[in-house]
């Protein structure tokens, strides 16, 4: 096979994690917003029967729904962030394989190095996303203020990710045969 057509097989790779960690950041927003928008009904609730008449059992009712409703959501979301992990660090190992591709194939060097440090960018971004998110999930399980940390890197790797896919989309990345 020659050069271009390993590498547009490994951009089509790159560009499937790419969607789906995309999806992934996206419900993941959705569900901590869900999951905050819980809890603060569930602390409401909790402080307008107190302060009234005292819990009633359609109360405790609706705090354990929330609870319960809660941990699924807590779960589903430490779910999708290993996956938001594990997709990075396949993107990684994609761009990692195009630079090997890049440097057996026949080009000048000069071609070669430019197209070369464009794939070692992106798979620097790619192991860097995939280490701060599994160090931030760690760190939010002791301290609760990384979640905030956890949640605007989450927004920003949203929109990475988003310019990714449409400069993808519009700038077809083309090499001259070999």
């Amino acid at each position: 096979m020659n050069t271009k057509l390993l590498i547009q097989k490994e951009q089509q790779h790159i560009r499937k994690y790419n969607v789906l960690s995309l999806a992934f950041i996206a419900i993941i927003l959705l569900s901590l917003l869900i999951f905050f928008i819980a809890i603060g009904i569930n602390i409401g609730v909790l402080f307008a029967t107190f302060a009234s008449q005292g819990p009633g059992v359609n109360t405790y009712a609706l705090s354990i729904g929330l609870v319960v409703f809660g941990f699924i959501l807590f779960i589903t979301i430490l779910a999708l962030f290993i996956g938001l992990i594990i997709l990075n660090i396949m993107a990684a190992i994609k761009y990692k394989s195009i630079e090997k591709i890049l440097q057996v194939s026949e080009m000048d060097n000069s071609q070669k190095q430019l197209f070369a440090s464009s794939y070692k960018i992106k798979f620097i971004i790619s192991l860097t996303f995939a280490v701060a998110l599994a160090l931030l999930m760690f760190l939010s399980a002791f301290f609760g203020f990384f979640i905030l940390i956890i949640f605007i890197l989450l927004i920003v790797m949203f929109f990475i990710q988003l310019f990714v896919l449409l400069k993808d989309k519009f700038k077809v990345e083309f090499i001259q045969n070999d």
